[in-house]
């Protein structure tokens, strides 16, 4: 059974391939520097809702939404900010 919104499980899932997409509204390093680099050498991305990456360095720029691939999170982005899908 998995803890619901438990950052390290759904870090490791993203990297795996069992999960497309998580959001997370607390940015704590320790919760985000280590999963972001595993999904990042996974071939996915951690970034702010703005496109700016996850920097564990203790700056607030909101949500963070990590995805499985760039082509992911960029339409997952697109829907949070609520820019509608091309097509």
């Amino acid at each position: 059974m998995r803890a619901p919104g438990c950052a390290g499980d759904d870090y490791l899932r993203l990297a795996a391939g069992e999960l497309d997409f998580a959001v997370y509204g607390k940015l704590k390093p320790w919760d985000h520097a280590p999963g972001a680099l595993l999904v990042a050498e996974a071939g996915g991305v951690a970034r702010h809702l703005d496109g700016d990456p996850y920097d564990p360095t203790g700056r607030t720029k909101g949500p963070i939404l990590s995805a499985t691939d760039a082509g992911t999170w960029q339409r997952l982005a697109a829907v949070l900010a609520g820019v509608p899908a091309p097509g």
